[in-house]
């Protein structure tokens, strides 16, 4: 069928872990832009409307591994680290870097789980920034201050009128 494909974030050819604008724009030349080195996962949070991006490359002893946020409310779709390599993310294992970031899943507004493989172990990521609050369904109407309509009772019939006056007797015939 009928599709269109877009680059939202990143360059061809350059495998690095860089932070920066997305997308280019009049105004962004292609060395300022992001640069990815080993994208295994993502997921989206549409309470803040940004993507997290799970990273991980290993050249010889060498392995990094990092989460990144895009804004893609931000007509540059700008990447910024928020995990690993010198952000600190793992408060309860310092000694511990993320090695294998894979599947990864929003938990809330300010907690991702993701799985660290190489070290065995599920984390979660809290964002020190807190996201919006979910919108909340419209509330619903106040209660009307009249009664309920019920139906009307049937209305009684008419009363007949009074009784028209009755003319006054006659008076007697004359006598002889």
């Amino acid at each position: 069928g009928d599709c269109s494909v877009s680059v939202i974030a990143g360059r061809s050819g350059v495998r690095k872990i860089k932070d920066g604008p997305g997308k280019k724009t009049s105004g962004t030349g292609n060395g300022n832009l992001a640069t990815f080195k080993g994208i295994m996962s993502m997921v989206h949070d549409p309470i803040s409307d940004t993507l997290y991006i799970g990273e991980d490359f290993s050249s010889g002893a060498n392995s990094e591994s990092v989460i990144r946020a895009i804004d893609t409310s931000s007509p540059t779709y700008d990447v910024t680290t928020v995990a690993g390599q010198s952000t600190a993310v793992l408060a309860d294992d310092p000694s511990t870097p993320l090695k294998g970031v894979r599947e990864m899943c929003i938990l809330d507004p300010n907690n991702i789980a993701f799985v660290d493989s190489s070290n065995s172990r599920i984390r979660k990521l809290t964002l020190t920034v807190p996201q919006p609050p979910p919108p909340f369904p419209s509330p619903p109407p106040p209660p009307s201050p009249l009664p309920p309509l019920s139906p009307s009772p049937p209305s009684p019939s008419p009363s007949p009128p009074p009784p028209s006056p009755s003319p006054p007797p006659s008076p007697p015939p004359p006598s002889p």
